[in-house]
Formats: C-alpha cells, structure tokens, sequence
C-alpha cells in the first residue's frame, strides 16, 4: 500500500520527485488507485477554491473534494499599508471568534517584521496579552490544522509567497523539473488554505500584492466569494 497526495507535494527541495506520483502506475502497471475525496476539516467552499488553484498546473492529477461543512465566507483577505497595526488588529478579530488559531509563514524569519511592543515571539509562539498562538513555517503544518489560519508575508517580493528564489542547478538538472510558474510554491500555498476548519486570513502588501493573491481574488469573484466579514477598516472588502 502506498498513500500520498500530488497535491501536498512540498519537499523537492529535499529530494522530492513529483513524478514519483505522476507514473507510478507505470512503474507498478497492476496497481488499482483509490481517490479520497471527502474531507472533515474544510468547507466546501474553500474546497472548491483550493481545487481551482493547484489544479491550474496541469501536472497535477485532477481529483474531486467533498465535504459537508459549508462557510460563506472561508476565505478573508487583509491588505495592510501598516503590517505591524494590521497584525494587532487581525490577531483581535480572530481571537475574539476562537482562541484555536495557527500563524503561518513561508519563510521562518517573517514573523519577526510583524513584532511590536504589544507582540513578542517566544520559543516558537507569538504571545499577545494573555494569549500564546503557535507559529510555524507551512512547510511544519503539514498535516496540523486550527480553527482559524493566519498567512503572512503573501507579497510579491523575492521572499514573499511564492517565494522567488530559484532551485540550485543540481536540483534542476537531478528531477523532475515543472514547466509551470511556482509549481512548488503553488502547492505550497494550497497547503496553507487547507489548514484551517473555520477560516484563513491572508495578509498582503495592499500596493504590492503577489501573484497569487491576485488568482485567489479571481477565484472569489467567480465563485460569489466576497469578504463578507466587516474588515479593518470596517467596511466590508468586496476584493
């Protein structure tokens, strides 16, 4: 029995090899595949937006995502000019939903531009007030879940998500090698949406957004996904 998903495929840097999954029906030609296709942590509405974006890599093996959880509004983004004040802010809203929430970040040291004097990190956790939130890298939350999930840092910078810094030659000339744009980094990112059971809060650069900002903002309009919540700067963002 061998268990696995395209999808979650993050460690190439580590040696990796997507196709590994894309042929190994024929490596073993008498394999039998069983898809599982219901989840028990998300809603179907960020399902059906998760799905949309991996699935934009044509490598990827199509599949099918179900599940009886329903939110209108699964996604929130939260533009900031001010990280530091918008972090404070977003950190208020969410707590006061549920004290069961994940900070996440492509790079380990992100954390560190959002600190201020009411925000410290300590042994692996942001404490604000009396409240300790774990934080880790997306590639460490595989597999973990929370109610709520914050991402940061989702910029279009070199070390922004996606990420722009390029795999070393050896990788290069050693695997599998995408043609497609982020192909890691897009995968990436779909683990961080589905790490959460009620929402994901995503802040950006409102004047330097990413580029896959810009796709989930697609997403939501054509999926009648909006910022239903009453945001920031309260007034409902309609993306």
């Amino acid at each position: 029995i061998a268990v696995g998903d395209d999808w979650q495929s993050i460690y190439h840097f580590s040696g990796c090899d997507l196709k590994i999954f894309l042929e190994f029906s024929k490596v073993f030609p008498d394999v039998k595949t069983i898809k599982l296709k219901n989840t028990y942590r998300n809603s179907q509405e960020l399902l059906n937006i998760a799905k949309k974006f991996v699935e934009r890599n044509p490598n990827q093996i199509k599949k099918e995502l179900c599940s009886n959880i329903k939110n209108s509004s699964p996604i929130i983004l939260w533009p900031y000019k001010n990280k530091k004040e918008k972090f404070l802010k977003l950190l208020s809203f969410v707590l006061a939903e549920s004290e069961d929430v994940m900070i996440l970040s492509r790079n380990n040291k992100d954390i560190f531009d959002y600190l201020s004097d009411d925000l410290k990190f300590e042994n692996g956790s942001v404490i604000y007030k009396d409240y300790k939130i774990k934080y880790m890298t997306v590639h460490k939350s595989k597999g973990l879940e929370a109610q709520n999930v914050i991402i940061l840092n989702c910029d279009n910078s070199l070390m922004g998500f996606p990420s722009k810094i390029q795999n070393n030659s050896i990788l290069k000339k050693s695997f599998f090698e995408e043609n497609f744009p982020y192909a890691e980094e897009r995968r990436l990112f779909y683990v961080a949406i589905t790490r959460c059971k009620n929402r994901v809060f995503i802040m950006y650069n409102e004047s330097n957004p990413s580029v896959f900002i810009k796709e989930i903002k697609k997403l939501l309009k054509t999926n009648n996904i909006f910022n239903s919540l009453t945001n920031h700067s309260g007034v409902p963002d309609r993306n």
